[in-house]
């Protein structure tokens, strides 16, 4: 996904009133919910969006559909999108929202490849390796990556390290290529 600059704008504002309220993981948790629900119902997201649908009507389905289950930062910027036909950024200031979480609390999030699951003791080993490298807490996301033929594939921010068969031998190929030439 990319980010814009109006994502980040709302992202970066609710960010700032849920550390004032010290909810930055509830608003966090509201958040992605709320987007993974109307991201569900295809056909509320369009009503949100419609044109030609009163804005008081869409605030009022909006009203019905999610007050009293979300706190009021969150509501308040649920309206502010439909107002200023904004909704569809929704994806996108959630994204930045946990990006900018994850910074303040020191967490570096990445990912993990390998041909077949790693076990907890693995992953346990790999992220406390990566906390020591990087200086910050590290949280993995496991991919499966049949491509690699064996060992891992790992990146956290820049940080990339090719431990998989392939890298391996394009690392070998590389070298030959070097001695030849």
């Amino acid at each position: 996904m990319t980010e814009s600059r109006v994502a980040k704008r709302y992202a970066e504002a609710i960010f700032r009133a849920a550390q004032d309220r010290q909810a930055v993981g509830e608003i966090g948790d509201e958040l992605t919910s709320v987007s993974r629900a109307i991201q569900a119902v295809p056909e509320a997201r369009a009503m949100i969006k419609h044109p030609e649908i009163a804005l008081e009507r869409r605030l009022e389905v909006l009203n019905r559909v999610f007050s009293g289950e979300l706190e009021p930062e969150t509501i308040g910027l649920l309206r502010l999108l439909v107002e200023r036909g904004r909704i569809e950024e929704l994806d996108n200031i959630v994204e930045v929202y946990h990006r900018l979480a994850d910074q303040a609390a020191g967490i570096q999030r990445g990912e993990v490849r390998s041909v077949v699951p790693l076990s907890e003791a693995q992953m346990a080993r790999l992220r406390a390796a990566l906390s020591r490298r990087t200086g910050g807490t590290v949280t993995l996301e496991p991919r499966l990556d049949p491509s690699l033929l064996a060992g891992i594939w790992v990146r956290v921010g820049d940080y990339v390290l090719d431990a998989s068969a392939g890298g391996r031998l394009e690392t070998l190929r590389q070298t030959l290529m070097e001695m030849r030439g």
